[in-house]
């Protein structure tokens, strides 16, 4: 009885200094290289900043205003999100932050989404898990991806999801991620 009482402690502690460490993590403001993840969130970011403040996110001169004067944007042409009206949805909670740390939290989900994404895909096969993370974050498209702040783990974790949800036969729950996927 005494064990499961020390087990119990130990485990409180540990999810204490757990939860400690993500809270400092999320609010410390630790900085990024210049323009990492900056080069393709800046459209995403200011288009869904337009949408939270119900302004029209597809006029040029709109996004270019946004671009300028919240993302640091010195550029003569505008950048344009290059996805549907409803992606600006998912990237919604990151226009509560200034761009600099929406950018950093961007970066965060993108590394957990690819992350996750890898696991899911590699669950069925009993081999160690650090090989799918490896050839994810060895892949150079995928640091690409990540020094870029491009939107596409969206999808790729929308196709783990779908891979993941019809292996164990939840025919509605993985209709679901290829609506999420069309959308």
């Amino acid at each position: 009885m005494e064990r499961t009482e020390k087990e119990r402690a130990r485990q409180t502690v540990l999810k204490s200094l757990f939860i400690a460490g993500m809270l400092i993590f999320f609010a410390v403001p630790f900085r990024l290289p210049p323009n990492i993840g900056t080069g393709d969130f800046r459209p995403y970011w200011s288009s869904s900043y337009l949408l939270a403040h119900r302004q029209d996110f597809s006029d040029p001169s709109t996004v270019d205003n946004v671009e300028q004067t919240l993302t640091g944007w010195n550029e003569p042409y505008t950048m344009y999100a290059w996805f549907a009206p409803t992606g600006n949805l998912v990237l919604l909670p990151y226009t509560l932050f200034p761009f600099t740390r929406a950018v950093y939290y961007w970066l965060i989900t993108h590394i957990t989404i690819a992350f996750f994404s890898a696991l899911l895909i590699w669950r069925k096969t009993a081999s160690h898990p650090w090989i799918p993370l490896v050839a994810t974050f060895g892949f150079s498209m995928t640091l690409l991806s990540l020094i870029f702040g491009q939107v596409n783990g969206l999808v790729v974790l929308g196709i783990a999801l779908f891979l993941f949800l019809s292996d164990l036969g939840r025919d509605h729950a993985h209709d679901d991620c290829t609506c999420g996927l069309e959308l």
